[in-house]
């Protein structure tokens, strides 16, 4: 674990600092479950366009994230990635061939039913 990052193998399992900004290394190229969760600190977070995966809660209930940037790059989105994190109140994703934002939430191009937002799950 280097710099308050757990990264095995382009993976990023857990962050286990307390910045308010957060760049994640260029190293990773998937957000593990719950990499985020309850992180408390993080008010902003940019990811690399060398992510291609976000999975299941990675930046769940993050309590003070406000700035989440996410790189055309990511091709998947977990449904939950975002959920309980209910300041985030700017979602940068641009130009990407799989996702949008509106209204502060994230819809899928292809399936214009599945909504990533802050909201809980259903």
């Amino acid at each position: 674990m280097e710099n308050n990052f757990n990264i095995r193998s382009g993976k990023l399992y857990k962050y286990t600092g307390t910045e308010t900004h957060v760049v994640i290394p260029n190293e990773v190229h998937i957000i593990e479950e719950k990499a985020f969760r309850f992180c408390k600190t993080v008010v902003s977070i940019e990811i690399p366009d060398t992510v291609t995966w976000i999975a299941w809660g990675a930046f769940s209930f993050c309590e003070n994230l406000e700035r989440l940037v996410i790189p055309p790059s990511v091709s998947y989105i977990a449904i939950s990635a975002i959920e309980g994190s209910t300041k985030l109140k700017e979602i940068i994703l641009e130009d990407s061939k799989y996702y949008y934002v509106k209204d502060n939430k994230i819809y899928s191009k292809d399936n214009p039913d599945t909504v990533i937002s802050t909201d809980n799950l259903r």
